[in-house]
């Protein structure tokens, strides 16, 4: 790693990195209401390393999870529970979509954290890529989250309603905070700037708003 990439403002986490995934969302068509005007879901991906002794609030006891590459098979649910794999067995118990790893994220920025902007959804995780080191890489929102400054990504350890989903009370159980540099933050800016706007589909609906026009009665 470069020196200059050496921030002693990192928090929370021995590393992490910033880029843009074309595969693990599709592709998607029908935009524009033309079926065949077809392009890829841009995931715009925080990967981070993360100490074990964090002791982070697994939900799950698999060392390894991913999102990457899937197929239809993991997400068939299981007609009996004892069935099928964890994905079937978490949707079972909780009659709702399957978190990833951890069941409470999000990304807030701005002075005393109160700004929110979303969550940041887990797309695979490895709990020992290296000796005593977790793995998380998860989505954020694209553009938004590159401008964010003073950012954090925070984990709680959940609390469930009744009926299985995530109460706001969770806000009240954090567990561990990743403090993003805003070096590292304006050097997303820079990245998004390059390589994200200029094939965003924000990008293509302005365009395709500026060349149409209605038709005269």
């Amino acid at each position: 790693m470069p020196q200059e990439w050496v921030d002693d403002e990192l928090k929370g986490a021995e590393a992490l990195a910033y880029r843009l995934d074309l595969d693990v969302y599709g592709t998607k068509c029908g935009y524009f209401s033309n079926v065949e005007n077809c392009r890829p879901a841009t995931a715009c991906v925080v990967d981070m390393y993360i100490d074990d002794k964090a002791n982070l609030p697994w939900n799950t006891n698999s060392r390894f999870e991913s999102l990457y590459g899937r197929k239809s098979n993991p997400f068939f649910v299981a007609q009996k529970k004892k069935d099928g794999p964890t994905y079937g067995k978490r949707i079972t118990k909780r009659g709702q979509q399957y978190k990833l790893g951890l069941d409470a994220t999000t990304v807030v920025h701005g002075k005393n954290d109160k700004s929110r902007m979303g969550g940041y959804f887990i797309l695979e995780y490895d709990r020992d890529i290296y000796k005593n080191i977790d793995y998380l890489s998860g989505s954020v929102t694209c553009r938004s989250f590159g401008k964010t400054r003073e950012t954090k990504i925070n984990i709680y350890d959940a609390v469930f309603r009744k009926n299985g989903s995530i109460s706001a009370k969770s806000l009240n159980n954090l567990t561990h905070q990743v403090k993003i540099p805003n070096t590292f933050m304006q050097r997303i800016e820079a990245y998004d700037k390059a390589q994200y706007e200029p094939n965003s589909l924000f990008k293509a609906l302005r365009e395709r708003l500026s060349t149409t026009t209605k038709k005269t009665q």
